[in-house]
C-alpha cells in the first residue's frame, strides 16, 4: 500500500511555485521521494497497469486501465485540468473512460509526459508516433506535446523526396500546424510546375495555399528567366 506525506498537495503546488517546470519537478520529487512501497522497478518504464506512486485516477481505454495521477495530467493538459477542477462528475470519479482512443497510443503519450527519477521522459516524439500524438495533443490541449510533434514533422517533411511532402498538406491544414504548413509551401514553391500538378493534392488544396505556391513558382521562373537574359 502506497503512503505519501508530501509537503504540498497536488492542489497546493501551483500556489507555492510560480514556474510550470518547477511545479512539476517539485511534485515529482514529492511523489518519488515518499512512495516507498508497492512501487515498480525504478529502472523500468511504468506500464500503468496497477496502482503505483500514489496514483489517484484510472484512464480506461479499450478495456485497458492506466493508473495515473490527476496532477500530472492537469499539468500537461488544460482539458484534464478543467475535468478535475470544474466538472463535478469527473472530479468525483475514479475511472475516466476515453472512448474512441487506442490503448497503445495513450500509453505512448503517458510515457512522454511521465519522467523517471533523473527527470528524463520514458519516451520521445518520433517520426512514427508524431501523427497520432498531434491528434491527442490537439484534443486534450497539450501545447508542449503539440509543439514537439510539429518540430518533428517539420524535419520529416523537409527530408521527404520529390513532391511526396505534399502528402502532409491536409494534415497541416486540419490541425493548424502553421510552421509545418509554411515549410510545405516553401518547398512546393521550388517544385517544377509539372511535379506540382502531378500530385493528388493539386486539385484538393485550399485556394489560398494554392495561390501562394503557384505565385512562388511563377516568381522563381521569372527570376531565372531574367537572370538568363541578363547573362546572354
Amino acid at each position: 500500500m502506497c503512503t505519501c506525506e508530501s509537503p504540498f498537495s497536488a492542489e497546493q503546488v501551483p500556489q507555492k511555485v510560480n514556474s510550470t517546470g518547477m511545479r512539476f519537478a517539485l511534485f515529482l520529487f514529492c511523489v518519488m521521494a515518499t512512495c516507498t512501497s508497492g512501487e515498480p522497478d525504478s529502472a523500468a518504464a511504468p506500464d500503468f497497469s496497477e496502482p503505483w506512486k500514489c496514483s489517484d485516477i484510472v484512464l480506461v481505454v479499450e478495456d485497458q486501465k492506466f493508473h495515473v495521477h490527476r496532477y500530472t495530467l492537469a499539468m500537461w493538459s488544460t482539458v484534464f485540468e478543467k475535468m478535475f477542477t470544474t466538472e463535478v462528475k469527473t472530479r468525483e470519479s475514479y475511472e475516466i473512460p476515453l472512448p474512441g482512443k487506442k490503448a497503445s497510443e495513450i500509453k505512448e503519450l503517458l510515457l512522454i509526459i511521465y519522467h523517471n527519477i533523473s527527470g528524463k521522459a520514458w519516451n520521445t516524439v518520433t517520426n512514427e508516433n508524431c501523427y497520432f500524438l498531434v491528434k491527442l495533443a490537439d484534443e486534450y490541449q497539450m501545447k508542449e506535446i503539440f509543439k514537439r510533434c510539429e518540430d518533428v514533422l517539420v524535419k520529416l517533411v523537409s527530408s521527404k523526396p520529390n513532391n511526396t511532402f505534399l502528402d502532409d498538406l491536409t494534415f497541416a491544414q486540419t490541425y493548424k500546424l502553421e510552421n509545418l504548413l509554411g515549410t510545405i509551401v516553401n518547398r512546393a514553391r521550388q517544385l517544377r510546375l509539372q511535379d506540382f500538378k502531378s500530385h493528388e493534392m493539386y486539385d484538393k488544396m485550399d485556394p489560398h495555399i494554392y495561390k501562394l505556391i503557384v505565385e512562388g513558382i511563377i516568381q522563381r521562373l521569372e527570376t531565372n528567366l531574367a537572370y538568363r537574359r541578363f547573362h546572354r
